[in-house]
C-alpha cells in the first residue's frame, strides 16, 4: 500500500510530464507554422500579444490587385517580441489593396505602401512588419511618434531638415472641422485611428505624409490661423443682424471644410504618387519626369495652394454660402415678404461683410502670405522626397 508521500510523488511527477509534453506540442507547432511566427497570448491581458516577426520581401510587398469591398481589418494591439506595440491588421480578401470607400473619397487604400516606398528595412523599423502571409503589423501614432524623434536626431546632426509631421490617437470616426485643423496648428499632427476602415486608410494613405516639408506645413498653419481669426471676428462683431450673421458664419463652414479636405487630399496622395512610380519603374516603364511633376503638382501642390485662393475670393466664398442657404429655404424663412430686392439686398450685404472680414485678415498678414504664395514648386519637391527618403535608409542601413 502506498503511503500519503509516495501518492504526492507520484503526483508531482505526473504534473511534469504533462507539462512537458504539452509543451513539446506546443513547440512542434511553432516549428511547424508556416511562417515560423506564432503567437504566445498572455492570459493577463488577451489584448497583448507576443509575436515573432519579420521583415517583408519583394514577393510580399507585390502590388496585388486591387478590390472594391473592404480586405482589410483592424484586430487590436499587439506586442512583439523587441517590446514594439502595434497595429495588427488581417487581410480577409484576396488583395491588400481595395478602392472600398464608406464615405466619399476615403478609399481603404494598402496599409503595405509605407514598406513599398521605404524598402523594407525602414518599413520594419516604422513598425510595418510581416506575421503571416494574412496579417501583418503596421505602427500606432505613439510607436510612429516615437521612431520619428529617435530618427530626427540624426538628421538634424547632418544638417538635413527634420521630419516635422507627427500623429496622434482617435477615434474609429474621422476626425473633422475646427478640432483637426488646431491639431495641425498646435502639433502638426494627423489624427490615425486603431480601429475600423479609418485605422487601415490612415496606415495606407495618410502615415507616408511624413514625406511634406516645413515649408508646406508652415503654409497651412498661416492660412488656418486665418480661418480662426476670422471665426473669432464674426463672433464678435456687433453689427450684423442675426441673419447677416448666419450667412457669414456659414461662409466660415464652407472655409473649414475646404480646407480640411484639402489638407486630407495632400497629405493623403504624397506618398502614393511615389510608391506608384516605383511600381511602373519596377515594371519596365519609364515613368517621364513631367508626368510625376503633374501628378505631385494636382495632388499634392495644388490642394494646397486651393486653401489660400479660396480665403482670397471672399465674394465667392459669400456667395456659395448664400446660394446654399437660400436653397434650403433657410433664409427665405427669416425675409417676412420675401421680395426678390430684399433677397437681393441681403445678398449684397453679405458679400461686403465677408469680404470686410477677410480683407482686414489678409492685411494684416499680407507679408507672410506673400513669403509663401508659392511654398515649394513640383520639381522642388520632388526632389526634397527623394532625399529624404535616400537620408532615412542610409540612417537605418548603419
Amino acid at each position: 500500500m502506498k503511503t500519503k508521500c509516495q501518492i504526492l510523488r507520484l503526483g508531482s511527477i505526473a504534473v511534469s510530464i504533462f507539462c512537458s509534453t504539452a509543451l513539446l506540442f506546443l513547440a512542434s507547432k511553432v516549428i511547424a507554422s508556416e511562417d515560423k511566427c506564432a503567437p504566445l497570448f498572455d492570459t493577463n491581458n488577451t489584448s497583448m500579444l507576443l509575436y515573432q516577426d519579420t521583415k517583408f520581401e519583394a514577393v510580399d510587398l507585390s502590388d496585388l490587385p486591387k478590390a472594391t469591398n473592404p480586405t482589410v481589418v483592424t484586430q487590436g494591439i499587439g506586442k512583439m517580441q523587441d517590446g514594439s506595440v502595434l497595429l495588427f491588421l488581417n487581410k480577409n480578401g484576396e488583395s491588400w489593396n481595395s478602392a472600398y470607400s464608406p464615405a466619399p473619397k476615403n478609399p481603404q487604400g494598402d496599409p503595405r505602401w509605407f514598406p513599398m516606398l521605404f524598402g523594407a528595412e525602414v518599413g520594419y523599423h516604422f513598425g510595418f512588419r510581416k506575421i503571416y502571409n494574412d496579417t501583418m503589423t503596421a505602427p500606432t501614432p505613439e510607436f510612429m511618434n516615437h521612431r520619428i524623434t529617435d530618427i530626427n536626431k540624426t538628421l538634424a546632426e547632418r544638417g538635413v531638415e527634420e521630419i516635422i509631421m507627427r500623429f496622434h490617437r482617435t477615434s474609429p470616426k474621422a476626425e473633422e472641422g475646427i478640432e483637426y485643423l488646431s491639431n495641425i496648428l498646435r502639433e502638426s499632427s494627423l489624427p490615425v485611428a486603431i480601429s475600423g476602415h479609418y485605422a487601415v486608410h490612415d496606415v495606407a494613405y495618410h502615415l507616408s505624409s511624413i514625406l511634406m516639408p516645413k515649408s508646406i506645413l508652415d503654409y497651412i498653419k498661416l492660412n488656418i490661423k486665418i480661418v480662426f481669426r476670422y471665426k473669432a471676428k464674426i463672433d464678435k462683431d456687433a453689427t450684423l443682424s442675426p441673419i447677416e450673421k448666419e450667412i457669414v458664419n456659414y461662409s466660415f463652414s464652407l472655409l473649414l471644410n475646404n480646407i480640411v479636405r484639402n489638407i486630407d487630399f495632400a497629405t493623403g496622395n504624397i506618398g502614393v504618387i511615389f510608391k506608384q512610380e516605383q511600381i511602373e519603374k519596377s515594371g519596365g516603364k519609364v515613368t517621364d519626369s513631367k508626368e510625376i511633376e503633374d501628378k505631385i503638382d494636382n495632388l499634392t501642390l495644388f490642394p494646397i495652394r486651393d486653401i489660400g485662393e479660396f480665403i482670397s475670393n471672399p465674394y465667392q466664398l459669400a456667395q456659395a454660402a448664400f446660394n446654399i442657404l437660400e436653397q434650403s429655404g433657410a433664409l427665405l424663412r427669416q425675409i417676412p415678404n420675401k421680395s426678390k430686392n430684399e433677397v437681393a439686398a441681403l445678398n449684397a450685404r453679405s458679400r461686403e461683410n465677408v469680404k470686410k472680414f477677410i480683407d482686414e485678415l489678409v492685411e494684416s498678414e499680407k507679408s507672410k502670405i506673400e513669403a509663401l504664395e508659392t511654398p515649394i514648386s513640383a520639381v522642388e519637391l520632388i526632389a526634397f522626397v527623394k532625399t529624404r527618403i535616400n537620408a532615412i535608409k542610409d540612417i537605418l542601413s548603419e
